[in-house]
């Protein structure tokens, strides 16, 4: 099969080679996005834990608030009741006294006051009753009812007899005064009974609000201590991630293209990892193919001052001899050129230390890069399309390579190579070899352009004598050395007919 190379033909692709790696630790606990998430997750957790324990310590202090606050109500119940029970007791002496002829009260005004001190006695005691206090304070003011009953009703029928029967009132005062101290005693004992649930009311309530301030502050300070701890953890993971990344892309800043990250994650971070990889391939790929062209470019400018300096063929032929050896001192290669009546072909340069394949081809035409005006390349001699030039050599079957050498579209030969089977120039050399013959056609040509144009300056076109500008000169030159010479002149007759 044949292919077309040019120096156009696109660089393959150099094999990457990690020089350096920084190894990349794998993120555990899923991608950035999913630990923020997790995160935020933690702190909503331990934000409503909070918020939740602090509703119920609101909520035990204020029921320990209320409580204290039912056992007041009931203590000033119960103090009212204890002022009405001996305003009761007063008003039952007042009546006796009004009996007496001692003060002035009628008995109507008695009753009435008696029957208030009866309502707030009622009242107080219903208020204290309705409480919520604990069974023993219920029980002991339930135990006042009887004693309370009998005190009351014994209050008013001496308030009754203190104004009919003032004798028998009198003789019945001091059971009566007993009767309200036996209710006032009971009462001191419920208060006593109250004032320390009370106390103790107090004490839980203070015990409760330094408790609730302790698991409060606790609950903050844990809440800050693992949140912090979870932003240390995830800081500390990106960080350590961020700065093996930052590492590799600084080496590979300072023109380490060979180092790498061991990316072992799939997060957003690895994906970045992977980015700086790849990155750093490709860097390498592109410095590595600019050398490669950078050196190609070298061996053409190399090779383009060499020629300029070429001020004949033959020196031309020399310059492309030694940049056939430095192409390659394996790869047998020569240059064949045409001759003036561009007709036959003739090998004009070849390798000096690989030597000529020897190419049989006899004319331009005869062969196939020249007619087609393109580089050709053949795997295989025996192929079916090879060049059948290829064929019959003493080296067996062969690979070959064919560049046309021109020179303004004009073809003055071309540049052929050979080597093993399937063993074709690597892309550089068979660029080089291009370069060569490109460069070969352009100098070539203009050095026989130039003797062309000189010849024709000097010489008679019909002739090929010197003519009369050349003779002149070279005379005068011998003159200005001082040089021994004879001059002939001759003359032809009828040579206008030789010339027409």
């Amino acid at each position: 099969m044949t292919f077309a190379v040019g120096p156009t033909d696109p660089v393959p692709d150099a094999t990457v080679k990690v020089v350096g790696a920084w190894p990349m630790r794998a993120t555990r606990g899923g991608t950035v996005r999913q630990r923020l998430r997790a995160f935020v997750v933690v702190g909503v957790v331990l934000v409503v834990a909070v918020a939740a324990t602090g509703l119920i310590s609101v909520s035990y202090v204020r029921d320990r608030g209320d409580e204290i606050t039912e056992l007041t109500t009931v203590r000033n119940d119960l103090n009212q009741f204890g002022e009405a029970i001996r305003g009761t007791r007063s008003d039952v002496d007042q009546s006796i006294f009004a009996g007496q002829g001692v003060v002035q009260l009628t008995q109507v005004e008695a009753l009435q006051a008696s029957q208030a001190l009866i309502t707030v006695i009622s009242s107080t005691l219903g208020d204290a009753q309705a409480q919520r206090v604990p069974v023993s304070v219920h029980s002991q003011i339930n135990g006042l009812t009887p004693e309370l009953s009998t005190f009351l009703t014994e209050a008013g029928r001496l308030l009754n007899l203190a104004y009919t029967n003032l004798s028998a009132a009198t003789a019945a005062l001091p059971a009566f005064h007993k009767m309200g101290d036996e209710v006032i005693t009971g009462l001191h004992a419920t208060l006593a009974s109250v004032e320390l649930l009370v106390v103790e009311a107090r004490d839980r309530s203070s015990h409760t609000l330094r408790t609730t301030a302790t698991v409060l502050v606790g609950m903050l300070v844990l809440t800050i201590f693992l949140l912090g701890l979870c932003a240390s953890v995830i800081g500390r993971s990106l960080r350590r991630t961020l700065r093996t990344l930052s590492d590799v892309a600084r080496s590979i800043a300072r023109g380490d293209l060979g180092a790498r990250a061991v990316v072992t994650s799939s997060d957003e971070l690895g994906t970045l990892g992977h980015a700086i990889n790849d990155m750093a391939g490709d860097l390498q790929v592109l410095v590595e193919q600019m050398e490669t062209t950078a050196q190609r470019d070298g061996f053409g400018s190399q090779l383009s001052e060499a020629l300029e300096m070429a001020d004949t063929e033959a020196e031309a032929l020399s310059v492309i001899e030694r940049a056939m050896a430095s192409i390659s001192t394996t790869i047998p290669m020569e240059i064949l050129l045409a001759d003036s009546s561009k007709a036959h072909l003739a090998c004009a340069a070849s390798n000096p230390i690989s030597g000529a394949p020897g190419c049989p081809v006899e004319s331009p035409f005869s062969c196939v890069a020249v007619r087609r005006g393109n580089p050709v390349v053949f795997d295989d001699s025996e192929a079916l399309n090879a060049c059948p030039k290829l064929r019959g050599r003493p080296a067996g079957p062969i690979s070959a390579v064919c560049v046309p050498v021109t020179f303004m579209g004009r073809a003055l030969g071309v540049l052929h190579s050979t080597g093993p089977i399937g063993a074709t120039p690597a892309a550089e050399s068979a660029s080089r070899l291009t370069s060569l013959a490109t460069q070969a056609g352009a100098r070539i040509g203009t050095v026989r352009s130039f003797e062309r144009s000189q010849l024709q300056a000097t010489t008679d076109g019909l002739t090929g004598l010197r003519n009369r500008r050349t003779v002149e000169i070279e005379v005068r030159a011998l003159l200005n050395e001082g040089a021994q010479l004879m001059l002939v002149m001759a003359d032809l007759d009828h040579f206008k007919l030789l010339n027409d």
